[in-house]
């Protein structure tokens, strides 16, 4: 568990850095990031993953998530003014709270569960892809920003009840 745990974080973090670097401008990021959020799901619904023999919920599991999950925020929040927000954005995203959460579940021997987990991870994804993409989009044009948030949360569930 721990190799393909840091072989992803790892991976993660390359692709992470170099996109950080690259002079894309808010289209081709978010076309690029719903292709591959749309193939990942497609590939990921198609799997047959058959369903945990233990029981889905030990008493230990939900308060360790709680704990590791509220503890990566607030580090994250407390070293935000130091690193920059480019940095705070790039280590609070999705993969490293999933990685928290599939690592708990690997660890109490549930697969089905942490591919459900990681699974419902990329298909959120989507909704917050077209959520920011929206925002940026509408930001540029100088629309109220009740007008912003309310167009880009009817477009992320929107995308996220077709998935």
């Amino acid at each position: 568990m721990l190799k393909s745990l840091f072989t992803a974080l790892s991976i993660w973090c390359v692709f992470s850095v170099i996109t950080l670097f690259l002079p894309v401008n808010i289209i081709v990021a978010s076309v690029v990031s719903l292709c591959i959020l749309l193939g990942l799901t497609i590939i990921s619904t198609k799997l047959n993953i058959s369903v945990d023999a233990k029981p889905l919920n030990a008493r230990w599991e939900l308060p360790v998530k709680m704990i590791l999950v509220t503890s990566f925020i607030v580090l994250v929040t407390f070293i935000s003014q130091h690193i920059g927000s480019a940095w705070s954005g790039f280590i609070s995203t999705f993969p490293v709270i999933l990685a928290v959460m599939g690592s708990v579940a690997h660890f109490s021997d549930k697969q089905a569960s942490t591919f459900k987990i990681l699974n419902g991870g990329i298909i959120g994804s989507l909704g917050g892809c077209v959520f920011f993409a929206v925002i940026a989009f509408m930001l540029k044009h100088n629309f109220m920003i009740w007008q912003v948030y309310a167009t880009a949360a009817i477009c992320s569930t929107l995308l996220l009840i077709a998935n």
